[in-house]
């Protein structure tokens, strides 16, 4: 027999020997006094781990366990007692302690801003997306994934749908979605050139004159998106 002990949302499992009995009875071919079971008891092998020496531990109504057991396997012993003080041990059994409960994955409110960055690529992690999600035992932050994460110029607007799949260290998984915005906060960048201009009459002066060399995140840089303006510096 093998008895799965599944953690609360608490992360404890509480294992008792009516838990892990199997059909036990007493007097099963006839007899006289209180013909049935009065307590049901567990105990530890006192190898409770690996494979079991056949020796049980102290008998108790009640074994605890918590996450930090989760995934392990036990070996443990059931002792029955009748009315009348008569009593049977049997095991070991197996107890695998197990985590079946799903985290709870939290993302941060819809509308946030983003802006995408000098290199004209915007990649989001699990970490600006989560936002406190929990679990019964723990996350496994390092399996976190976020959908989509990566953004160009292309993706500017609001309301961009995304979502966060957090995982637990047994392995459970949830997701939860937001959007967010997506903007291009950037400034372009411009390098000018010094030049001398002889006047004669009127002279216009156009941005071509000055423009060494411009760049922006974003889109091409051409001298229809420059203006020139007189300073007397």
């Amino acid at each position: 027999m093998n008895y799965a002990a599944n953690l609360t949302a608490a992360g404890i499992a509480n294992v008792s020997g009516m838990e892990i009995d199997n059909g036990s009875v007493d007097n099963p071919t006839g007899g006289t006094g209180d013909c049935d079971i009065e307590t049901y008891e567990i105990a530890f092998d006192t190898a409770p781990t690996g494979v079991a020496d056949g020796v049980p531990d102290t008998f108790t109504d009640t074994l605890r366990f918590d996450c930090t057991d989760e995934g392990t396997v036990y070996n443990v012993w059931l002792k029955v007692i009748d009315f009348s003080g008569n009593e049977d041990i049997d095991g070991p059994v197996q107890v695998t302690v197990a985590d079946a409960i799903n985290p709870v994955a939290n993302c941060i409110a819809a509308g946030m801003t983003f802006s995408i960055p000098s290199s004209g690529t915007l990649n989001i992690t699990p970490a600006d997306i989560n936002n406190g999600s929990t679990d019964n035992c723990g996350l496994d932050v390092s399996a976190f994934t976020v959908s989509p994460n990566s953004f160009t110029c292309a993706d500017i607007g609001t309301g961009t749908a995304i979502t966060l799949t957090v995982f637990d260290d047994a392995g459970n998984t949830h997701s939860c979605m937001t959007t967010i915005d997506i903007e291009d906060n950037e400034p372009p960048i411009v390098a000018c050139n010094s030049i001398s201009i002889a006047i004669s009459g009127t002279t216009a002066v156009v941005p071509a004159f000055f423009l060494g060399s411009g760049a922006d995140n974003c889109q091409a840089i051409t001298t229809a998106d420059y203006e020139v303006a007189r300073s007397d510096n």
